[in-house]
C-alpha cells in the first residue's frame, strides 16, 4: 500500500515539474503591436478530418469552399498535398490527394483556372476536370531566389498581377503577370518607428476583398491591409480568437477566416470577420 502511495506521489511530483518546465501552449496569442483595432470573428462552422490545412478559397461557380493542405513531411511519411471540397452546409469535406503538386501554401482563382503557390515560390496550375481540380503544371516565378519562404498568393484583377510576399524578415514582396513571369519586387512600407515591429509579423495567406488587399499574420492573429502599388501597410487589425489563424478568403460579400484548433490539428474552424 505504501509503495502504491509513494508511486502516486512521485507521478504527481513529476507532472508538476513537467508543467513548470514544459508548460502547455497558451490559449492567448501575443498582443499585436501595430494593431489599431480589434475585431472578433463570428463562428460559422467546425469541420473535422482536414490535417495540415493551409489555404482557403471560395469557388463562385460551385458556390462552395475549397481548402488546400500542406504535404505531410515526417521521417516515416512523405505524403502529398490535398484539396478538401467542403459541402455547402459546411458540415463535411471530401478530400482528394494531389500526388505531384507538392505543398499548397495558398490558392487563387484566375479566370477558370486554379493557381496555388508553394513555400519555395513556385506557381502550381490546376485545370477543372469533372467538378474537381487536376494538377497540370508547376512554374518557377522568382528570378533571384528567396531569402525566406512564401506563404501567400493573391490575384489583383484590376492590375492583372499576382502578388506574393516572403513570410519572414523585411517582408519582400513580388509581382508577376498571369503567366507567372516576375515583373518586379518591393518591400512592405510603414513608418520608420514601426519597421522593427513589422519585421516580427509573419505574412501568410492573402486575399482580395472588395477592392482591398489583405494579408494574414498567424503569429499575432492579425490582418494587414496593404496598398498594392506602393506596398504601404494601411491598417493592422487584431483578431480576437484563441486558435491558430491559418488562412483568409473572400466570398465577395464577407471576409472569412480559417483557423486550426491547436490541440486538435485535424479540426478547422470557419468564421466571418466583421469588417466595418
Amino acid at each position: 500500500m505504501l509503495k502504491v502511495i509513494g508511486l502516486i506521489a512521485l507521478l504527481m511530483i513529476g507532472t508538476l515539474v513537467g508543467l513548470v518546465m514544459f508548460p502547455p501552449p497558451s490559449s492567448q496569442f501575443q498582443d499585436s503591436p501595430l494593431a489599431s483595432k480589434t475585431l472578433t470573428p463570428e463562428p460559422q462552422a467546425q469541420i473535422d478530418g482536414i490535417a495540415n490545412a493551409a489555404s482557403l478559397l471560395w469557388l463562385p461557380n460551385q458556390q462552395r469552399w475549397l481548402v488546400g493542405t500542406l504535404a505531410p513531411q515526417t521521417v516515416l511519411v512523405n505524403g502529398s498535398a490535398q484539396l478538401a471540397y467542403l459541402n455547402q452546409q459546411l458540415t463535411s469535406a471530401e478530400l482528394e490527394p494531389l500526388p505531384a503538386s507538392g505543398d499548397i501554401a495558398d490558392l487563387a482563382l484566375l479566370d477558370e483556372h486554379l493557381i496555388g503557390i508553394s513555400g519555395d515560390g513556385r506557381l502550381l496550375y490546376f485545370e477543372a476536370h469533372q467538378q474537381r481540380w487536376k494538377f497540370v503544371d508547376k512554374r518557377k516565378w522568382l528570378r533571384g531566389g528567396l531569402h525566406h519562404k512564401t506563404a501567400g498568393l493573391v490575384w489583383d484583377p484590376k492590375a492583372g498581377l499576382f502578388y506574393t510576399c516572403e513570410r519572414e524578415g523585411l517582408k519582400r514582396c513580388y509581382r508577376a503577370d498571369r503567366d507567372g513571369q516576375q515583373q518586379d519586387e518591393f518591400d512592405l512600407q510603414i513608418t520608420e518607428q514601426q519597421q522593427a515591429s513589422l519585421a516580427q509579423y509573419q505574412i501568410g495567406s492573402m486575399t482580395w476583398h472588395q477592392g482591398q488587399w489583405y494579408a494574414l499574420s498567424s503569429r499575432y492573429s492579425s490582418l494587414l491591409q496593404i496598398e498594392p502599388e506602393s506596398g504601404q501597410v494601411l491598417n493592422v487589425i487584431a483578431l480576437a480568437q484563441e486558435d491558430t489563424a491559418q488562412a483568409i478568403a473572400s466570398d465577395g460579400d464577407k471576409l472569412w477566416l480559417l483557423s486550426v484548433i491547436r490541440q486538435q490539428p485535424e479540426t478547422i474552424k470557419l468564421a466571418t470577420i466583421p469588417l466595418p
